[in-house]
């Protein structure tokens, strides 16, 4: 055997044991988290010694006279050795990103070999896709990141040092070569997030702007670029600001939520006797509040409280004070016609989802009003074609959009390109209502009155925003990939953008009459 055939058994050996590292860490890791986290038994038995013991005899073998046999035993170690990767990936469909990281936020940092063999794990099983994009995620920005006791924050480690760890670590597995200009804009676009999220100053204004949504869309959307070094940087950094900036603005939000939430359920007994009878409603938004708080006093517990979980909790804490604030004595409510009962579950749904939107919130209601009675199993395509869905003019995939953020389980962080469907479909209504009222205004006769016309430049405003939005999402090209996602965003954009000249050209020979 030539020397050139030798060094390749011994690079063959060499990754064989490196793979074989990572599956046994991963092995020692999954075992803490079933016995300590999920307080279940491993689901697998796998012989590692066995297969330790192969690779050990390939390796002599690789030394000795019979090294033409060292090819076919390492062969058996791989097909030994993907069986056992196989049952490890089975068993991490159980562990979730956030058990994961209430795994590795127990542990010293000094350990990051640990770290560094569970990224090599998944790269290696070719796990990369879903929630273990989302783990490598954060395996990677714990790589990444020092925590700078003087300010309390984290940081990112030296550039250049970091750039050689995720060199290596990606070389088990290296993305598809791409063109630099791609790579240059998918950096260019991570790095637009993280400004963003720099920029924002409360932690109304991250939520309202649903950047962390946004920054965890454009991640997703990468595909295998994501695994670029160049790219990782970009990511890493991007998740150090929106974690530094997330706890910044949370430590200021985080007494008032719990003084809010405190007095709601001081008073949840005095509620039930003033409204529960003649309003089951706000009973019931008052058990939604409580199954909320707990996962939130859950998550606070495990020093893991995550932005979708605030966003639920202070979006139903606004459903009950807004309708206490609405003043509804039990002497009143039953005056009360059941049509404006409706119309405050479709508001109180939409406030839930939405927040709080009073320019786009009652259109948003009436969408609400005429989906909700379906059936979340019906088709897009046949339920566009109801006559009383049929009259709101919208899109199949606005339809969609609504079935699933307004289906069983609570909006997610995947669910922000939903929101930015339902929010233009709802501003067209406002647009073509308004334009409308506009157009019957006598030209050269009385004047439009003030208050319609505040309304149509609050329209113009917002669309702008959404157009803005749009354009981001088909510029920076997070939905390239997919041409059925592209022909959504380009029409549901272009809709918007026809109602929106129409009501401009109205508007500016009115105002300027």
């Amino acid at each position: 055997m030539s020397v050139a055939e030798i060094g390749q058994l011994h690079s063959r050996y060499v990754r064989l044991s490196d793979k074989f590292k990572a599956a046994w860490t991963y092995n020692q890791f999954a075992g803490g988290v079933y016995k300590n986290l999920l307080l279940r038994e491993l689901p697998y038995t796998i012989e590692f010694q066995a297969i330790y013991d192969q690779i050990r005899a390939a390796s002599d073998v690789i030394q000795s006279s019979a090294s033409t046999s060292a090819g076919p035993m390492m062969d058996s170690c791989d097909r030994s050795l993907d069986a056992a990767i196989a049952e490890l990936v089975e068993a991490d469909t159980l562990i979730s990103p956030s058990v994961l990281r209430r795994f590795f936020e127990g542990l010293r940092r000094q350990d990051e070999k640990i770290i560094f063999n569970i990224i090599k794990f998944y790269l290696y099983a070719g796990a990369t896709e879903g929630d273990r994009r989302d783990k490598l995620d954060f395996l990677f920005t714990r790589v990444g990141e020092d925590f700078v006791e003087e300010r309390g924050e984290y940081s990112p480690k030296d550039t250049l040092e970091l750039r050689k760890q995720f060199q290596s670590l990606t070389a088990v597995r290296p993305p598809e070569p791409a063109p630099q200009e791609s790579i240059v804009q998918l950096i260019r676009t991570i790095r637009s997030v993280r400004e963003q999220v720099q920029a924002a100053n409360s932690f109304e204004e991250l939520t309202r702007s649903n950047l962390l949504a946004r920054a965890r869309e454009v991640k997703e959307a990468i595909g295998e670029q994501f695994f670029h070094p160049d790219v990782l940087l970009a990511v890493v950094e991007c998740n150090i600001t929106a974690k530094n900036k997330f706890s910044r603005v949370y430590h200021d939000e985080e007494k008032k939520i719990i003084d809010d939430a405190s007095r709601l359920l001081d008073n949840e007994q005095a509620i039930a006797r003033g409204f529960g009878d003649r309003n089951p409603d706000l009973l019931a938004e008052m058990e939604r509040f409580k199954e909320v708080k707990q996962e939130f006093d859950d998550s606070r517990a495990k020093h893991n409280v995550k932005h979708a979980v605030i966003s639920r909790l202070t979006a139903s804490m606004n459903n009950i004070l807004a309708q206490l604030d609405r003043g509804l004595e039990p002497s009143e409510v039953e005056s009360v016609s059941d049509d404006f009962l409706l119309e405050v579950q479709h508001a109180d749904a939409v406030n839930r989802v939405f927040g709080d939107d009073p320019l786009l919130g009652p259109a948003l209601a009436r969408i609400v009003g005429a989906l909700d009675p379906f059936d979340r199993g019906l088709s897009p395509e046949r339920l566009v074609e109801e006559p009383a869905v049929a009259a709101l003019r919208l899109e199949p995939w606005e339809i969609g959009a609504f079935q699933k953020l307004f289906g069983d389980g609570a909006p997610d962080d995947q669910d922000d390109l939903f929101l930015l469907y339902l929010r233009a479909a709802a501003l067209r209504m406002k647009i073509d209502d308004e334009a409308h009222q506009l157009s019957e205004v006598p030209r050269g006769g009385e004047t439009p009155p003030p208050a319609l016309l505040q309304n149509v430049k609050e329209s113009l405003d917002r669309a702008k925003e959404l157009d803005l939005m749009f354009k981001e999402c088909l510029q920076e090209g997070v939905h390239l990939s997919n041409s059925r996602n592209l022909h959504r965003l380009y029409r549901s954009r272009l809709r918007l953008l026809r109602g929106f000249s129409g009501l401009w050209l109205i508007y500016d020979l009115r105002a300027s009459a």
